[in-house]
């Protein structure tokens, strides 16, 4: 189930999804895919997507952007595969045109960058001051936020429109484990050649004193 909101902010829900798929990224906005029919359970919801329409999906309560709406025909229905992007995506929306020089602070640095937006941030760690050799801004609030990361040394993630920074949001000594590289596929061999569904006990071989062998 997915929840549904047009830019109007009519809402409604789809009830039966196929094939939803959220794929998360560090450093990168999360992308969103599902499939769904227009039938009976998701006719009202399906008039609201469109791109820019909401969707928010209850599990994590996170909210993205529909960007990509592809409409196939399927018989009297209609069949919806989306992809949306992490409303995170909208600080690209923001042009900073004006600049910060010298030294700056990380906070001084992130207000700068959301003000006047719907993102708010918190700061988790401690960072040092950074001296800017050139001019910061006149750029998007994202690529801005990217400068920041390089610049500053964090990681960063967005709840909704809460921008969380820390230095280092994963575990350290962690493994990356990558399917084709420093990962082999696994191998699953069964073998039911001397599987038995009945035994029958014939008794004990012994050898009698006229040479022949008998059988209890």
């Amino acid at each position: 189930m997915l929840n549904i909101k047009n830019v109007q902010g009519t809402e409604s829900v789809l009830k039966t999804i196929d094939d939803l798929t959220l794929t998360q990224t560090l450093g990168s906005i999360d992308q969103l895919t599902f499939n769904f029919i227009d039938n009976s359970d998701n006719k009202v919801a399906s008039e609201l997507v469109m791109p820019r329409s909401i969707v928010t999906v209850p599990e994590n309560n996170q909210q993205y952007l529909i960007t990509t709406p592809t409409i196939t025909p399927l018989g009297r229905y209609r069949q919806y595969a989306v992809t949306a992007l992490h409303v995170g995506q909208t600080l690209h929306d923001q042009y900073i045109d004006k600049t910060l020089t010298k030294t700056q602070s990380l906070d001084a640095c992130m207000k700068f960058i959301t003000q006047g937006t719907k993102f708010t941030y918190e700061i988790h760690d401690t960072f040092s001051n950074y001296a800017f050799s050139e001019e910061f801004g006149n750029a998007r609030g994202d690529d801005l936020l990217t400068t920041l990361a390089s610049d500053f040394g964090f990681e960063y993630y967005f709840d909704n429109f809460e921008i969380h920074v820390y230095k280092t949001i994963g575990k350290d000594n962690s493994f990356l484990f990558v399917d084709g590289a420093n990962v082999s596929k696994i191998t699953d061999t069964e073998d039911y050649s001397n599987f038995s569904t009945h035994i029958k006990g014939t008794g004990k071989t012994t050898d009698d004193s006229d040479g022949k062998n008998h059988q209890r």
